[in-house]
């Protein structure tokens, strides 16, 4: 693989595991969330880092045009 895409390698591998991270708390009912601030905070994180890293493939691949 070319220097150019490893950057986008390495963020779609975090995407990758932020999102694993996130599958088993699809199975949890939305009281889990409403009564556990922990809980709600982990997911809240682990979806602001997959979504960053969508921006950052963007931006890279922007950058490569």
């Amino acid at each position: 693989m070319s220097v150019e895409f490893s950057g986008i390698e390495r963020r779609l591998d975090e995407l990758s595991e932020r999102l694993a991270r996130l599958t088993p708390l699809r199975e949890r009912p939305r009281s889990d969330f409403d009564v556990d601030p922990y809980l709600r905070d982990i997911a809240e994180r682990n979806l602001e880092v997959a979504a960053q890293r969508c921006i950052d493939i963007c931006h890279r691949i922007i950058a490569l045009e």
